[in-house]
C-alpha cells in the first residue's frame, strides 16, 4: 500500500515540476492544488511505511504471559532481584519504562519501577518496544515519580 502512495507522490511531483517549468496562466489552480497535495501523500506515505515495519518487526512476538527477572540497586538492601510474570504488551510497557524509573499503570495492575532497573533475561527488544507504540498497543501510561500503596499489589 505504502508503494502505491509513494508513486504517486512520485507522479504528483514530477506533474508539479513539469507546470512550474512552463509556466501558463490557466495553471496556478492547479500548481497550488499539487503543491498542496504532495505533504499530504508524504505523510500518508510515511506513516504507511512506519505501520508495514512495525508489523513485520511483531510478526513472531508471542503475546502470552511470561515469567521476567529484573534488578536493581537499593541503597538500604542492596542488589535485588524480582521474577514478575507479564505478557508482552507489559514487559514492553517496563523495557520503556526502565531508563527514566517512575510507576506505571499496566494493562491489568501497575508497578512502580526503580530508577537503574536492569532486565535480566527475555524482554522486548527497544526495535520491539517502539513498533508497539507506532502500531497503537502500546498503551503503558506513567503515574508518577514515587511508590504507592497500590504499586505493591
Amino acid at each position: 500500500m505504502s508503494l502505491f502512495f509513494l508513486a504517486v507522490t512520485g507522479v504528483m511531483s514530477i506533474a508539479l515540476l513539469l507546470l512550474l517549468r512552463r509556466p501558463v496562466v490557466g495553471h496556478p489552480l492547479r500548481i497550488w492544488l499539487l503543491a498542496g497535495l504532495l505533504p499530504v501523500l508524504v505523510s500518508v506515505t510515511v506513516a504507511l511505511h512506519g505501520q508495514e515495519v512495525s508489523a513485520r518487526v511483531l510478526e513472531g512476538l508471542n503475546g502470552a504471559p511470561e515469567e521476567r527477572v529484573i534488578s536493581w540497586y537499593d541503597p538500604q538492601r542492596g542488589q535485588s532481584n524480582a521474577t514478575v510474570s507479564l505478557s508482552v504488551l507489559d514487559a514492553a510497557c517496563v523495557v520503556h519504562a526502565a531508563p527514566q524509573g517512575g510507576h506505571y499503570r499496566l494493562t491489568s495492575s501497575t508497578l512502580y519501577v526503580p530508577p537503574g532497573l536492569q532486565l535480566v533475561g527475555n524482554w522486548p527488544t527497544q526495535e520491539q518496544v517502539r513498533a508497539l507504540m507506532i502500531s497503537g498497543q502500546l498503551q503503558c501510561r506513567r503515574l508518577g515519580d514515587a511508590p504507592t500503596a497500590e504499586a505493591g499489589e
